[in-house]
C-alpha cells in the first residue's frame, strides 16, 4: 500500500527528537495533567482530547493563546498546520531555524518571498523541503481550511509512519475519501494515531483534534528509549524508493509488473552517481529473474512475476543495498526499501460482470441487478488521471456533444447533462426500436451490486411491455462481459402527492409519491399562469434526483397564514392517472428586506452579495460615492463608469470601464484610486425581495474597508491556481487564477486599457497558451493554443484549447506526452503571472480492439547446441516500439523464468506485408546458454498494449516449439 521510502532528513530530525525527548521523557497520555504555568479556561477534563492537548504543550509542539484559551473547536488552515509541522521539523533537527539552508527550495506560487507573513513563507520551505507538502500545482493555498483527509497525509509524511500489512485499518468510511488519501487514513489507523471506525474524511480538522492527531503521531516517531543517551545513527545522504507501474496482478503465477528502484540523493532525485550499487531482491507472492540488480544511473528496473494463489493477498518486495563501490560503501547493509502490490483471485469472475436481472415499476427509469459489486465508473466514461466521471451536453441542435469534465458542464440545466457512457455499456429496447435514451445512472442505497438508470423524459419506457436490456463490461485486464435479461414493465400505480411546502412567498413546492409528468394545480383555487410550473429533474452531476416534485410560482406573493393547493390529474411516465387532492400548508411570517455586503476582488471588480433573492441588479440602483475629504462629505462619484455583471437574484459582479489611470490622470496627477475612499449607495425602493415583494430602505455597502483592494496599491502578480481538462481528450482546459484577471476581447467590461496603453495606441496584453509535444521523428513540436471566453462569474477562470486536433496528432505518431504552457496573463491592473505548466497525457486512440483483439498468434524457436539462438513471435496485430508498451524492450519478457540476457537483441518485422496496421512480427536474438535444447518458455508482459490501443489478451505465458539448428 505505501511505499517504504527512506527520508533523509527526517531520519536525522526524528534521532534528533529521540535524544530530547529522553532528557525529559512525558508521561502516558492518560496521566497528564495541565501544565503548572498553563491552564486553558476552554478545555474540559471530560474532552477526550484533555490529556493530548496539554501533552503538545509539554511537548512544545502546539501552544495556546495569550488570553489562556486553547480555542479547541477553531478550524484549522493549511497555513497554520504548516507553521506548526515546520516548527516541530526545526525542533526535531536539533538546528536552529538560521542553519536550515533553503536557497535550492522553490517557492510555492500563492507563498512567494513578498508575502506579508514571512513565517509562513520560511516554514512553507521547511516542510515543502522535507516533503510534508507538496501544494496543488505548486500553490499551498494557505487560507484554505484542511480537512481531515488531508491532515492525514501531511501527518503520515510528516512523521514517517508506515503501513503496517499485518495490521488492519479500523476506518470504515475511507470509501468516501479521495482515492488520493485513503491509504494515508488506512496508516493513521494502523498505527493507532486514530482510533475512530468513522473518520469523516471530509470535515474540517480543529484545533483539538489536531492536538491528539499530532501527539499520537509524535510518539510513535519519538518514542521514549530504554537507555538515557542512544546512539544517534549516521544520517544516509541517499535514500530508496520503490515504484510499481501496476500495483494490481492477477495471481495466476503469469501476470508480471515492471518494478523501478531508485537511489535518490538529498534532493529527493535519482542521484546520477550511484551506478555503482546492488540491490538484494526479496518478494513475497512473487517472484524475481535474479536475487540482485545493478543500478545504472540512480535507477534499476526488474520484472516482478506473480504467484499463483486461490486467494487474494498483498505481496512485499524488498530490496536493500548489498554491494557498493568506494562512493558508497556507508549505505550497504543502511539503506533499504520495502513496497506493496496486491494479487487478485482470477476465478474466473475476477474479470467478469454480468447482469443477473432488472425491473421497473416506473417508465422513466429501470434497476440492475449485477453478480458482484457494481460502480458508475464502471460503465461511464472517465478521464485517464484521477478517474473522474465524465459528461455529454446537449448541443443547440438537439445532438449530444464529446465527453467532457464536470467543470465544462458546470452551470447547464440538468436536462442538458448526461452521463457520457463507455461505448455500448448499457441500451434498452423494447419492441425492437430505437435504442432508449439514457440520462444517467446512480447507485442503489443499501445494495452495491445494483444500479438504477435514469432515462429522458422524452425517451421512457411503454408499460405493460418487454424491455430488453444489454451489458457491456471491460474489466482492467481488457475481457468483455457480453450479459443481457429483459423484464416487462407493469406500472398500475397512480401517482398521488405526499407533501406541499412553499419556497419563499411566491414559490409553492409538491412532493409526489413518485416521478412525476405532469399535473394541474390550483394555489388557493387560482390556476397558475402560463409556464408557471417546472417539473424537478435528475441531475448526473450531483445524483441529485427530484422529478417527484413539482414547483409552482404564483402570480401573486402569499401572504402569511394558511394555503391550499389543488392537485388534479396527476400523471406518471407511464400514463396513469391519479386522483384529486387537496393539500394544505402554511406560509410564515417574511419582514425581510433587501440589503448587501460586498467583497472587493479587485481594483477594479466588487461582488455584491444580497442576505435575500432580488429582481436583477441594474446601473440605476445605485450610485458610487466618493469622500470629499476637503468638505467632510461623501459625493457622487459620476466620473467612474460602471457596468453590473453577471447578475442573479443573488449577486451581482459591478465592474469599471476605464482605468483608474484614466479616471485619475495619473500620470499628470500622481493619483490613483487608493488615494480616496469609495462605496455603493443603493437607492430605496429600488431593490425587490422576490421571496415577499418587499423593498429596501437606503443603504451603504463600503468598498474601502480595511483590508479591501481599494486601499492600498495593487502590486501582486496572480497566480494560476488550476490547469483542469475538461474533456477525454486532453486538449481542452480551464485555467483557474487567484484574482480576477483581463483577457483582450473577452471581458464584458472592456478592454479598460490604462492610461499609458491609451496614450500610446497599445492593446491589452494578450494572454498565451501553447501545447508541447514531440513529433513522430521525435523532435519537438508546438501546438499554439486559443483563449475562450470566461468560465466563471468572477473573471478568474477561461477556456484554453489547442487549435490543433492533438488526438490526431498522437494517432499519426507523435508522443502521448504533452505539456501545456500558459504565460502573459495579467490582472486588473496589469501585473503580469508567472508562467505556469502541466504536463498531460493524450492516449492513442483505441481501434475497436474488439474487432482486432492483440494476442500472441503464434511463437516458434530455433536452438543452437550451445544454446544460443532466436525466437519469433508473433502477435495478432501491430506492436508499438517505443515508450512503455515498447515489444522491443528486453523488460517486457522473461525466459524460463528469468530475465532476459543483457546482450539480447531484438528485431520486428511486418507479417502481413501492410505497413499501414504496424509490425506484427518480434524476433528476440539470444546469446549462448540462454536457451534450452528441450523446453522453453516465453512470459510477455500482461498488459502490453498493440499500436492500436489494444490490451494484450489470452495466454501471455506461452511453451516455445523448439527446433534444433
Amino acid at each position: 500500500m505505501a511505499k517504504n521510502t527512506r527520508n533523509k532528513f527526517m531520519v536525522g530530525a526524528v534521532t534528533a527528537a529521540m535524544v530530547a525527548t529522553a532528557v525529559a521523557p512525558v508521561a502516558g497520555a492518560q496521566d497528564v495533567k495541565p501544565n503548572a504555568d498553563v491552564s486553558y479556561s476552554d478545555v474540559s477534563p471530560d474532552s477526550s482530547h484533555f490529556p493530548f492537548i496539554y501533552k503538545a504543550l509539554d511537548y512544545k509542539i502546539m501552544t495556546g493563546y495569550a488570553d489562556n484559551t486553547f480555542k479547541p473547536t477553531l478550524k484549522l488552515t493549511r497555513g497554520q498546520v504548516v507553521k506548526a509541522l515546520g516548527k516541530y521539523v526545526v525542533a526535531a533537527s536539533g538546528k536552529q531555524l538560521s542553519e536550515f539552508d533553503l536557497t535550492g527550495v522553490t517557492p510555492f506560487n500563492d507563498v512567494p518571498s513578498s508575502v506579508k507573513d514571512q513565517e509562513l513563507y520560511t516554514f512553507s520551505l521547511i516542510v515543502k523541503q522535507a516533503g510534508i507538502f507538496r501544494g496543488d500545482n505548486n500553490n499551498l493555498n494557505a487560507s484554505q481550511l484542511i480537512t481531515r483527509e488531508q491532515m492525514s497525509q501531511v501527518l503520515v509524511k510528516a512523521f514517517d509512519l508506515k503501513d503496517l500489512p499485518g495490521d488492519l485499518s479500523k476506518v470504515t468510511d475511507n470509501a468516501s475519501a479521495n482515492a488520493q488519501y485513503r491509504g494515508y487514513i488506512d496508516i493513521l489507523s494502523e498505527n493507532g494515531v486514530t482510533s475512530e471506525s468513522a473518520f469523516r474524511p471530509k470535515e474540517n480538522t480543529n484545533r483539538a483534534q489536531f492536538a491528539t492527531f499530532l501527539v499520537r503521531a509524535y510518539e510513535l516517531a519519538n518514542p521514549v528509549p530504554e537507555v538515557p543517551t542512544p546512539e544517534v545513527p549516521e544520517v544516509i545522504e541517499e535514500g530508496l524508493n520503490i515504484s510499481f507501474a501496476k500495483t494490481t496482478l492477477a495471481a495466476d503465477g503469469k501476470d508480471n509488473t515492471v518494478v523501478t528502484f531508485t537511489v535518490t540523493g538529498a534532493d529527493g532525485k535519482a542521484d546520477p552517481t550511484a551506478d555503482d550499487i546492488v540491490l538484494g531482491l526479496d518478494a513475497t507472492y512473487g517472484s524475481f529473474a535474479n536475487e540482485t540488480v545493478t543500478v545504472q544511473n540512480g535507477v534499476a528496473t526488474v520484472v516482478l512475476t506473480s504467484e499463483q494463489s486461490n486467494k487474494a493477498v498483498q505481496g512485499k518486495v524488498t530490496a536493500t543495498v548489498v554491494e557498493a563501490g568506494e562512493g558508497h560503501k556507508d549505505l550497504i547493509g543502511k539503506v533499504s526499501a520495502t513496497g506493496f502490490f496486491n494479487l487478485v483471485v482470477n476465478d474466473g469472475t475476477t474479470e467478469v460482470l454480468n447482469l443477473t436481472g432488472a425491473e421497473s415499476n416506473q417508465a422513466d427509469r429501470a434497476t440492475l441487478h449485477f453478480d458482484k459489486a457494481v460502480e458508475l465508473s464502471d460503465f461511464v466514461q472517465t478521464t485517464n488521471a484521477e478517474g473522474a466521471l465524465l459528461y455529454q451536453a446537449r448541443q443547440s441542435d438537439g445532438t449530444w456533444g464529446p465527453a467532457v469534465t464536470a467543470a465544462a458542464v458546470a452551470g447547464l440545466p440538468a436536462v442538458d447533462v448526461r452521463h457520457a457512457l463507455k461505448a455500448g455499456a448499457l441500451t434498452f429496447t423494447q419492441d425492437g426500436n430505437t435504442p432508449i435514451t439514457i440520462l444517467g445512472l446512480k447507485p442503489v442505497a443499501g445494495d452495491n451490486k445494483s444500479l438504477e438508470v435514469i432515462f429522458e423524459k422524452v425517451n421512457d419506457l411503454d408499460n405493460n411491455k418487454a424491455v430488453n436490456v444489454a451489458a457491456r463490461y471491460v474489466s482492467d485486464f481488457g475481457r468483455v462481459s457480453n450479459s443481457s435479461t429483459s423484464f416487462t414493465l407493469t406500472d398500475a400505480r397512480t401517482p398521488e402527492a405526499t407533501a406541499v411546502t412553499n419556497q419563499g412567498m411566491k414559490t409553492v413546492a409538491v412532493k409526489f409519491s413518485e416521478a412525476i409528468d405532469f399535473a394541474t394545480f390550483k394555489v388557493d383555487a387560482t390556476s397558475p399562469l402560463a409556464g408557471a410550473v417546472r417539473y424537478g429533474e435528475f441531475d448526473v452531476r450531483t445524483l441529485e434526483d427530484t422529478r417527484d416534485m413539482a414547483y409552482i410560482t404564483t402570480a401573486a406573493y402569499l401572504t402569511a397564514g394558511q394555503h391550499k393547493v389543488e392537485v388534479s390529474s396527476p400523471t406518471d411516465f407511464a400514463g396513469n392517472v391519479g386522483a384529486t387532492q387537496n393539500l394544505n400548508f402554511t406560509v410564515a411570517a417574511n419582514t425581510t428586506t433587501p440589503t448587501a455586503t460586498a467583497v472587493v476582488q479587485s481594483p477594479e471588480q466588487f461582488r455584491v452579495t444580497f442576505n435575500t433573492p432580488v429582481d436583477a441588479v441594474t446601473n440605476g440602483d445605485f450610485e458610487m460615492q466618493r469622500y470629499d475629504e476637503a468638505n467632510d462629505t461623501w459625493v457622487a462619484a459620476t466620473n467612474v463608469p460602471l457596468a453590473v455583471q453577471h447578475p442573479t437574484s443573488t449577486e451581482a459582479v459591478i465592474e469599471l470601464t476605464q482605468d483608474w489611470t484614466v479616471i485619475y490622470n495619473t500620470s499628470n496627477t500622481n493619483k490613483n484610486y487608493y488615494n480616496d475612499k469609495y462605496r455603493l449607495v443603493f437607492t430605496k425602493g429600488a431593490l425587490v425581495n422576490t421571496d415577499n415583494g418587499l423593498t429596501n430602505d437606503r443603504f451603504v455597502v463600503d468598498l474601502s474597508a480595511a483590508g479591501s483592494a481599494l486601499t492600498t496599491p495593487d502590486t501582486v502578480s496572480p497566480s494560476i491556481t488550476s490547469i483542469e481538462a475538461t474533456n477525454a481528450a486532453a486538449d481542452s482546459f480551464i485555467v483557474t487564477a487567484s484574482e480576477p484577471i483581463k483577457l483582450a476581447g473577452k471581458d464584458n467590461a472592456g478592454s479598460t486599457l490604462s492610461q499609458q496603453q491609451a496614450a500610446t495606441g497599445n492593446t491589452l496584453p494578450e494572454a498565451k497558451v501553447q501545447f508541447l509535444g514531440t513529433d513522430a521523428d521525435g523532435k519537438p513540436a508546438t501546438v499554439n493554443g486559443n483563449i475562450g471566453a470566461y468560465t466563471d462569474t468572477n473573471d478568474s477562470a477561461f477556456y484554453v484549447a489547442a487549435n490543433q486536433d492533438l488526438q490526431a496528432l498522437v494517432d499519426a505518431g507523435y508522443s502521448e506526452d504533452w505539456t501545456i504552457v500558459v504565460s502573459q496573463l495579467t490582472d486588473d491592473v496589469g501585473n503580469t503571472a508567472t508562467t505556469t505548466t502541466k504536463a498531460f497525457k493524450v492516449a492513442k486512440t483505441v481501434v475497436n480492439p474488439d474487432a482486432t483483439p492483440f494476442e500472441i498468434q503464434a511463437t516458434s524457436a530455433t536452438v543452437n547446441t550451445d544454446g544460443s539462438g532466436y525466437v519469433v513471435i508473433d502477435f495478432t496485430e501491430g506492436i508499438q516500439f517505443t515508450g512503455e508498451n515498447d515489444a522491443t524492450d528486453i523488460e517486457n519478457y522473461t525466459l524460463n523464468g528469468k530475465d532476459l540476457p543483457a546482450t539480447t537483441s531484438f528485431t520486428k518485422y511486418d507479417l502481413d506485408n501492410n505497413l499501414a496496421n504496424g509490425y506484427e512480427t518480434v524476433v528476440i536474438t539470444l546469446p549462448a546458454g540462454a536457451l534450452s535444447g528441450v523446453s522453453n518458455v516465453i512470459n510477455v508482459k500482461r498488459d502490453l498494449v498493440s499500436y492500436d490501443g489494444s490490451v494484450l489478451r489470452g495466454s501471455n505465458e506461452v511453451v516455445i516449439p523448439t527446433t534444433a539448428q
